[in-house]
C-alpha cells in the first residue's frame, strides 16, 4: 500500500511539472510573456509572505540584500522571462529538454567559479549535451538556422545555472527557504519593470488564463515540491532523481493532447542525445556536488525546512504550555 502510495504521489508530481512547460504554452494565447512572468511570480510572493512572517525572515547584512537582488534578477527574472518569451516559438516539449541541460551550465560554472572538477568522461557529457541542444534549436526552425525561442530558453537554463552558484556563498548563513523566498521576491521586482498594464491585461482576458497562471505559480512549484520531498523519504534520491528525466517525454504527450503540438523529429532526437549527456555527466562526471544533486533536490531542501522550523516551534508551544 505504501509503495502505491508512493508511485502515486511521484507520478502526480512528475505531471504537475511538465504541465509548466504546457501551461505557459497556452497561457500564451492570452497574456504577453512580460504580464505571464510577473504574474507567475506575484503569485508566488504573496504566498511565500505568511512563511516569511511564520519563520521570522530577517537578511543579515546590506551585502547580503545586494546578493540576493542580484541573484533573483539572474535566477529568477531573467530565467522565467527568457523561458515564457522563448515558448512563444518554442514547443513544450522542445523547451522541457533544454531546461532539462541545465546542470551541464551549472557543472561549468561551477568548475570556473568554485574550483570544482569535471573528469575527461564528464566534459564528453557536456559535448553531448550541448550537441543535442543545438539539434533541438535547428529542430524548432525547420531549417539551417537557429530558432530563437531555442536560444531563448537556453539562456533561462544558463541564468538558473548562474544562480545555484551564486547562492552557494548565501546557503551558509541562511536556510534554503530563506533563499529562495528573497530571491522570488527579488525577481518580481524585477520582472514588475517589464508588466506595464498587467493589470488591465487581467481585465480583459477570460478569467480560466488568469487562474492557469495562478495554478503554474502554486501547483508545479508548491504543490509538486511537497509531493517530491514525500517521495524522497521514502525511497532513495538517486533512483527518485532519476524519474525526471521523464518530464520531457511526458510533456510531449501533454503538448500533443493539449495544445495539439508535436515537436519535429530532429527536435526530439537533439532532446534525447541532450538526456543522455546529462545521464553521463552526472555518473561519471566526478565530484562536483552540483552534479550530483539535481535542481528539483535542491529546491526540496526548501519544503524540508519549512516543515522542520513548524515541527520545531511546535514543540515549543506544547513546552510552554506544560
Amino acid at each position: 500500500m505504501k509503495n502505491i502510495k508512493t508511485q502515486t504521489a511521484l507520478s502526480v508530481c512528475l505531471i504537475l511539472w511538465a504541465t509548466a512547460f504546457t501551461g505557459i504554452r497556452t497561457a500564451l494565447q492570452y497574456y504577453e510573456p512580460a504580464h505571464l512572468s510577473f504574474m507567475r511570480n506575484l503569485f508566488a510572493s504573496v504566498v511565500l509572505i505568511p512563511v516569511a512572517v511564520f519563520m521570522r525572515f530577517r537578511i543579515h547584512s546590506i551585502q547580503d540584500g545586494l546578493l540576493f537582488l542580484i541573484a533573483g534578477t539572474i535566477g529568477i527574472g531573467v530565467y522565467i522571462l527568457t523561458l515564457t518569451t522563448g515558448e512563444q516559438t518554442t514547443t513544450a516539449a522542445s523547451a522541457s529538454f533544454i531546461v532539462n541541460s541545465s546542470p551541464v551550465f551549472t557543472a561549468i560554472l561551477a568548475t570556473v567559479f568554485l574550483k570544482e572538477k569535471i573528469t575527461l568522461t564528464g566534459w564528453m557529457g557536456i559535448l553531448i549535451t550541448f550537441t543535442g541542444s543545438t539539434l533541438i534549436a535547428f529542430g524548432e526552425n525547420h531549417s539551417l538556422q537557429f530558432s530563437k525561442g531555442a536560444l531563448l530558453i537556453l539562456a533561462s537554463a544558463l541564468s538558473t545555472s548562474i544562480y545555484i552558484v551564486m547562492a552557494k556563498p548565501l546557503l551558509k548563513r541562511y536556510s534554503s527557504i530563506e533563499v529562495t523566498t528573497y530571491i522570488i521576491w527579488a525577481g518580481t521586482i524585477f520582472l514588475f519593470f517589464f508588466s506595464k498594464k498587467w493589470l488591465h491585461a487581467i481585465q480583459i482576458n477570460p478569467l480560466h488564463s488568469t487562474l492557469l497562471i495562478v495554478y503554474l505559480a502554486l501547483a508545479p512549484g508548491i504543490m509538486a515540491y511537497f509531493l517530491w520531498s514525500y517521495v524522497l523519504s521514502v525511497w532513495d534520491a538517486s533512483r527518485t532523481s532519476a524519474t525526471l528525466l521523464l518530464v520531457p517525454f511526458i510533456t510531449i504527450l501533454m503538448g500533443i493532447v493539449l495544445n495539439k503540438e508535436m515537436p519535429g523529429w530532429i527536435a526530439i532526437a537533439g532532446g534525447m542525445i541532450s538526456v543522455a549527456g546529462v545521464i553521463i555527466l552526472f555518473r561519471f562526471g566526478g565530484k562536483n556536488q552540483w552534479m550530483h544533486k539535481t535542481p528539483t533536490e535542491r529546491q526540496t531542501q526548501d519544503v524540508e525546512s519549512f516543515a522542520y522550523s513548524f515541527r520545531t516551534r511546535k514543540k515549543r508551544e506544547r513546552s510552554t504550555i506544560y
